[in-house]
């Protein structure tokens, strides 16, 4: 299932320069819903999820369950290895993970959440939802969706946890219903962002069209 829309970087950004390099591919999905334009469904306004990759068991988050699917074990801080070829910034996106769960991606799935309820995606924090509500500085790194890109999952474009990696960014994957009836979304946090900016976890917080 595919996301459309997103947010660009609400205040400052702890990635390094290096990501700004990554370019999405070329998609001949539609355009993103017009602004301002709120879906024909039940849907909460505005939602906060905590969602920590330290964290192993399922939580709860407001009406929201958030199950890891898959954690990887990432040294912190993250050190990219002496010696080493500079990763390639713009790899074939033929060469992109668009799987379910990418290799060495941190994924979790948001149950009871309708990725159709948010055309506009999010804003993703690096501190926890009770930090966000409280004030103070924010630090939103960038998503798949800065560029308005709209469509099919991207996937990742690395699976190697550096800074310096491409695919700095966050989207939605899978997206349905259960067999139990109840709806859910997959999180996807590439490695690289993952295993440094959303190494102590992060709040993602959804909102319609008409809440922003």
């Amino acid at each position: 299932m595919g996301a459309c829309g997103g947010e660009a970087r609400r205040t400052s950004d702890a990635s390094p320069p290096a990501t700004t390099t990554d370019t999405p591919p070329t998609s001949s999905a539609p355009a993103c819903p017009p602004p301002g334009s709120p879906p024909s469904l039940d849907c909460p306004a505005e939602l906060l999820l905590d969602v920590d990759p330290r964290v192993a068991e399922t939580t709860v988050s407001g009406s929201v369950r958030v199950e890891p699917v898959q954690e990887p074990e990432f040294p912190y801080p993250v050190v990219f290895p002496p010696d080493t070829p500079f990763p390639d910034q713009n790899p074939d996106p033929a060469t992109w993970d668009r799987s379910d769960v990418p290799a060495g991606a941190c994924v979790f799935r948001l149950w009871g959440v309708n990725a159709a309820c948010y055309p506009s995606g999010g804003v993703f924090f690096t501190e926890s939802c009770a930090a966000v509500s409280a004030g103070g500085p924010l630090i939103a790194p960038g998503s798949y969706y800065d560029g308005n890109e709209c469509g099919p999952a991207p996937g990742c474009p690395s699976a190697e946890p550096y800074i310096v990696s491409p695919g700095y960014w966050w989207y939605f994957g899978d997206s349905g219903v259960a067999e139990s009836g109840e709806m859910f979304t997959d999180l996807v946090i590439c490695a690289p962002e993952c295993a440094n900016s959303f190494a102590m976890g992060g709040c993602l917080r959804l909102y319609t069209t008409s809440s922003r």
